[in-house]
């Protein structure tokens, strides 16, 4: 068995203002349930990843534990606390999978509460802390790495000067890397909808460069602009960005 974990791969390399990305600190991924000792050996040993940050819902944490090791400080960060509903979960997907209209509703609004919801400020406020105390290697992730993570490495890197293009790049290739897992999630819950349903669940799983876009255009309109938003929104220190682009770029 191949010791591949869905949808992972580092941001490292990635083109920024004046350099790149390092290489070996900022890896992104699918939840880590049941992982085989191979998938552990790739984090551990091969990466090195010595934090694991989660943005799943209690829920989600507790029906799919990560697969953890002595040696990785774990820290959950519910993302999505303050949401009744959203399209980011597996549950949400299903009961939004409706019609394509209802996905995408669904979608565009979830991408507006992480941009301006409580637990999301708070959650991303708490992440970009952790990374600049201690830049140590560290795996981030949700459960399908598409959305909550999707927004966090999209924070990252529009932090460290990455242009629209490099961010929406990282974003879309989600549906490259999930198309397996993504295949196999609708065979597992398709025999319980008819063929609309299955297409709009399908939908679903998938990201589109309008819930990203929606999403810088909600901090846009709220705070005025994305420096407002790291000051205003997540309460960051004025000379954060200055101290994470010395950090994370090289």
């Amino acid at each position: 068995m191949k010791a591949e974990i869905t949808n992972l791969r580092g941001l490292g390399g990635i083109k920024v203002k004046n350099g790149q990305v390092k290489d070996g600190l900022l890896y992104r991924g699918g939840q880590l349930e049941n992982l085989t000792d191979q998938q552990v050996d790739l984090l551990k040993d091969t990466l090195h990843i010595r934090r694991i940050v989660d943005f799943r819902s209690e829920r989600e944490k507790q029906s799919m534990p990560d697969t953890l090791w002595p040696e990785a400080d774990y820290e959950w960060i519910n993302i999505l606390a303050d949401a009744q509903r959203t399209g980011a979960s597996v549950a949400g997907m299903l009961s939004n999978s409706e019609s394509n209209d209802q996905v995408t509703s669904a979608m565009l609004n979830t991408y507006e509460i992480l941009a301006v919801s409580q637990s999301a400020l708070s959650g991303y406020h708490d992440f970009m802390e952790l990374l600049v105390n201690n830049a140590e290697p560290t795996f981030f992730h949700c459960f399908a790495c598409k959305d909550r993570t999707g927004v966090g490495a999209a924070i990252i890197l529009k932090t460290l000067g990455a242009s629209k293009e490099e961010i929406f790049a990282d974003y879309m290739i989600t549906n490259k890397l999930r198309k397996k897992a993504n295949e196999q999630l609708i065979k597992k819950f398709g025999q319980y909808m008819d063929e609309r349903q299955k297409v709009s669940f399908g939908r679903a799983l998938i990201v589109d460069h309008r819930y990203l876009d929606h999403y810088f255009a909600t901090i846009e309109h709220n705070f005025g602009s994305f420096d407002s938003y790291l000051l205003d929104g997540l309460k960051l220190e004025p000379d954060f960005v200055t101290e994470f682009r010395n950090l994370y770029v090289q």
